[in-house]
This record gives C-alpha cells, sequence and structure tokens, in this order.
C-alpha cells in the first residue's frame, strides 16, 4: 500500500483528549501571562506541567477550623482571666490559669500528630 504522507497517528495513551477551562481575572491573566513568557514554552504546554508538577496547599479540615475556633475562645478567656488577676490577684485565678494551659496544650499535642 502506498504511503499517503501526513503525521503518523498518535496512540490513544499519548492522545490529548480532555480539555480544562478556568477563569482568570485581568491581573492573574497578565501574571500566568508572564510566567509563560518567561518559561519560553507554548501556552499549553506551560499548563499542562503547571497542573501536573505543581502542589496545592490543601484546605484546613473541619477539624483544624474547630481547633482554631477553640483556641480563639481559649485566648479571649486568657484575656479575662488576665484582667481578673490584675483586680484581684494572680492566687484568684491560679488553678483556671492551669486548666487552660493544660486545654491549650492538649490541642498542640493533637496538631503534632
Amino acid at each position: 500500500m502506498k504511503n499517503k504522507g501526513g503525521r503518523p497517528k498518535v496512540s490513544a495513551a499519548k492522545a490529548l483528549c480532555k480539555t480544562i477551562s478556568t477563569r482568570l481575572t485581568r491581573v492573574e491573566w497578565l501574571a500566568v501571562r508572564g510566567k509563560i513568557q518567561r518559561s519560553g514554552l507554548k501556552r499549553a504546554e506551560y499548563m499542562r506541567q503547571a497542573l501536573l508538577k505543581s502542589e496545592v496547599k490543601a484546605a484546613r479540615t473541619q477539624e483544624d477550623r474547630e481547633q482554631c475556633r477553640g483556641l480563639i475562645g481559649m485566648a479571649n478567656n486568657l484575656n479575662q482571666l488576665t484582667r481578673l488577676a490584675h483586680s484581684q490577684g494572680l492566687p484568684s485565678v491560679e488553678e483556671n490559669l492551669r486548666n487552660l494551659m493544660t486545654q491549650i496544650k492538649e490541642i498542640l499535642r493533637k496538631n503534632d500528630r
């Protein structure tokens, strides 16, 4: 059979068949366009590499958010205890401070795992 010429067919494994579309603000687009130009790659190849090789920082989990809220509440309690210690003396709030410190240490210990 005679070779008709043209480009050889790409194997199914290497064929690019999916498209990802996204919207950017003008400022975001200018920043991305500058990075593409500096890379010397074609836009599609730059985006493909950025998607496949970059790491995205995961969003906080529900547990992380709850711990942050707990720490914020404890910080408020600490401020109130500090005011109370200034007005009534440290011995009057010492036990409450120790309990609060124990709770904070427990949350920090959970985050270290």
